[in-house]
Parts: structure tokens; sequence; C-alpha cells
């Protein structure tokens, strides 16, 4: 009696048996709370299972109840699969059954993962679809007009695209947080599936993007025009990375984002790079004025409006660079090529032994060494504080250097001797009185011993006068 009284009173209704049953399976209301309360009835089942009076009568309706819900969650997984339709428009749109569905269904795992796969297939398609439009078509009615309408213009260009997948990003982010996660409440899992869903529907947009963007930036000859594309691609990283932090080897778009950074950023090296060869190759003719090639100068303004570009797009509201990154790929890579022009700049002018003396060999090296640090500290705004310190240490060790070079060339035009004697009062220069008169008629001459026309093809004035 108690078994039969149990069985009665647990067992689900023939109105609810029929409404699970049913297949295709209907889902509204009824369905829903049809397969709540069967749920609920199992687990509770499952509870008495060791009640010794009513084992078998419990595991029967386990069993019974245990087929039901299984079929219901079948049916119920298919039909979420055929609503998917719902969801593959541009504008996806989705039904308060559809969201229930899936909140029904996070309780079976592999389950719930194969529905929210299929739906982050849907959207990757829509997205895919979105995106093409978007870039030969526009909108509708013509606007916004075709992002491909701006091709010739290639930071608009690639900032149009970049901007529209990172709209897209966002969209499709709200969109997974609506249909399958409760945001005040969200687990470590949570954050990991809708990681892995926002990499799916990203998909397909990736190869569109890479193409475009590649092609773009290889047409690009000017470094500052390549370095604006490298700027936007380093900033849309960071936010897609915030959307959708997902690592490189689990995501097709985000490491297609990262490889365009990265080549960008060889490419626009690339050019500073042969800029630099054209600037060293014209140190080898250096001429007895000892001028900087223009070569030279046609780098540095390239790496100066870069560098100032570069310091304006990490400007924080405060104008407070403390706060930047300690490391900054691109700083590093501008100070290893300027190190680079002054270590060539310094081989050269050694090299030139036959045809320059020592201090004029100091001389050209100080010229180029001012002419670099004239020209980055005007744009760096803080950013090579650093590089410009150990520059003005080299320079000021350069002009000791040069200093003595100075004095020897003197010693040497005054034809006086210098060889030391020693008399009671210690070691002094022994000079005769015919040098000492041919050192008065030099000075009345006022030309070998003028030391402002020794340094007068020394480019930077105020190191001259000193």
């Amino acid at each position: 009696k108690l078994a039969i009284s149990f069985i009665e009173r647990f067992s689900p209704t023939a109105e609810q048996a029929q409404i699970l049953g049913r297949m295709p399976p209907v889902v509204d209301q009824a369905f829903l709370e049809a397969l709540d309360s069967v749920s609920a009835v199992r687990a509770e089942s499952l509870k008495l299972m060791g009640v010794g009076q009513l084992q078998t009568a419990v595991r029967e309706l386990a069993h019974e109840l245990e087929q039901m819900e299984t079929k219901a969650y079948d049916g119920l997984l298919r039909w979420v699969i055929d609503s998917v339709r719902e969801l593959s428009r541009d504008t996806p749109e989705f039904s308060a059954q559809l969201k229930n569905a899936l909140k029904r269904l996070r309780s079976h795992k592999a389950l719930f993962e194969a529905a929210t796969s299929e739906i982050a297939q849907a959207r990757c398609e829509a997205l895919s679809r979105a995106f093409i439009n978007a870039l030969v078509r526009g909108g509708p009615g013509g606007t916004p007009r075709p992002i491909e309408a701006h091709a010739g213009d290639p930071q608009r260009y690639v900032g149009d695209m970049l901007a529209w997948v990172h709209q897209a990003c966002a969209s499709e982010k709200e969109l997974f947080d609506t249909l399958f996660y409760d945001t005040q409440d969200e687990s470590a899992d949570d954050k990991s599936e809708r990681v892995r869903l926002l990499a799916i529907a990203l998909a397909n947009v990736a190869r569109p993007l890479e193409i475009r963007i590649s092609q773009t930036s290889s047409e690009i000859r000017a470094s500052v025009a390549l370095y604006r594309i490298d700027s936007l691609l380093s900033f849309y990283s960071q936010l897609f990375k915030a959307v959708c932090p997902a690592p490189e080897s689990e995501s097709t778009f985000m490491d297609t984002i990262e490889s365009l950074c990265r080549r960008t950023h060889q490419q626009l090296f690339e050019i500073l790079d042969t800029l630099a060869d054209s600037a060293v190759s014209d140190f080898d003719t250096v001429t007895t004025a000892l001028e900087v090639p223009a070569s030279l100068n046609t780098l540095l303004s390239e790496l100066a409006e870069i560098i100032r570009l570069h310091a304006d797009s990490l400007m924080t509201s405060a104008t407070d660079y403390s706060s930047m990154p300690a490391t900054d790929s691109m700083i590093d890579d501008i100070t290893a090529l300027l190190d680079r022009v002054l270590d060539e700049a310094h081989l050269s002018a050694s090299a030139h032994s036959n045809t320059l003396r020592v201090y004029e060999q100091q001389l050209f090296e100080l010229n180029v060494l001012a002419t670099v640090h004239e020209a980055v500290v005007v744009s760096s705004a803080g950013l090579l504080d650093m590089w410009l310190d150990s520059c003005s240490k080299r320079e000021d060790e350069l002009m000791q250097k040069l200093s003595g070079e100075l004095v020897e060339v003197l010693k040497e035009k005054s034809h006086l001797s210098f060889a030391a004697v020693t008399d009671k009062e210690g070691a002094v220069p022994s000079v005769s009185a015919s040098q000492i008169e041919s050192f008065n008629h030099t000075l009345k001459m006022a030309t070998d011993l003028d030391v402002s026309r020794l340094v007068s093809r020394l480019e930077n004035r105020a190191l001259a006068l000193s």
C-alpha cells in the first residue's frame, strides 16, 4: 500500500506524459513546467532509493522518469537547433521560449554545449554574411556607404573595417550574455564558455579582414602612413582582447589580428631599415665639411613624426606618461634603430683615418649625435627620456675626447717644446727664446691657433662655443 501510494503521488500525470512524449515537441510554458516537474520528482526519488519498503517502487519510478526526462531533453535540444534560424539573421531575434529552453539545458552539459555551439555557428555564418555586405553594399539604401568605397584612404578603410568588427564583437557578447548567462553571478566556466562561443562566431570574419588589411598595408611605401595602420591594429587588438580574451591557439580571429599586428610592424621597420641603410651608406662618403648626409635627415624626419604620433596615441587625459607600460615594442625598436645609426657613424668616421684627422672624425660623430638628439628630443614627449640621457652621456664623453685632441693639435701648431726639465721647484716645460718668439708671431697671425676655426665645422653651435 505504501509503494502504491508513493507511485500515485509522485508519478507524472497523464497530461504531463502526453506533453513530454509528443514528437516533435511543442515547447511552450506547459512543456517547460512538465519538464521541471519530472526533473524535480526524479531528483527526489533518487534520494529515497535506500528506503527498504519503497526501494523497488522507487527504482521503477526513477527508471520511468529517467526515460521520460531523457526523451524530453533530446526533443528540447532538437527544438532549440530547429529554432536557430531566428538567430541566423543579421539582426538576431529570439523568443523568450528559446531562452527558457536553453536555461533548462544548462543542467545537461553535453546537450547545452551542443546547443550553444550550434547557435554560435549560426552567428558565425550570419556575421560573415553581414561583414561582406557592409564591405561591398553598405547599409540599407546605401547608408552608410560600403566600407570598400574608402579603399583609397588606407587609414579610414582599415579603421572602418576594424570598427565594424569591434561593434559586431560587442554585440555578439551581449547576445550570448542575454541568451545563456547570468552576468550577475557569472562563474569562471561561464566566462570560458562565452569566450569559446565568441571565437566561433568571429571565425569567418577573420579571412576577409586579413586579406584586405594585408593587401592595403603591403601597398603602402610611406613609413608614417604604415605606422598609422600599425597603430590602429594595436589599438583594436587591445579592445578585442578585452571582449574576447581567447588564446590565439583557440581563436582563429584573435590569431589573425595578432598576426596582422606582427606583419604590419615588421613591414614598417623594413621601410625604416631601408632609410637607415641609405644613411649609413652615405656615411662612407664623408666630405671635409663633415656635414650630416641628407639621407639621415630624411630618416630622422620620418622617425620624429612616428614618435610624435605614437606619443599622442598613448597620451593619458592628464598628459601623464608615468602610467605608460614599462616596455613598448615600438619605442624599443626605434631606439635600437637609432643606436645602430650612431654606431655606424662611429665606425665610418674611424674608417676615414686616411683623409680625416682624429679630431675631425670626432667632429663628424658629434654632428651626427647632435642631429639625432635634436630630432628626437623635439618629438619624444618623454617616451625616449632614458635613451636621450644615454645619448647625452655619449656626447659628453666624445666632447672630452675632442678637447684632448684639440689640445694636441694646438701643441703641435704652437711649435713649442713641451719636453719637461727639472729644477729645484719641480718639472717645468723647456722652451727656448726662439720658440717663444715664433709662438708670439703665430698668435699675432691668429689662424693656426684659432680654436673657433678648428671647430667651425661642428653644427651644434653651443658645443662649438663650449
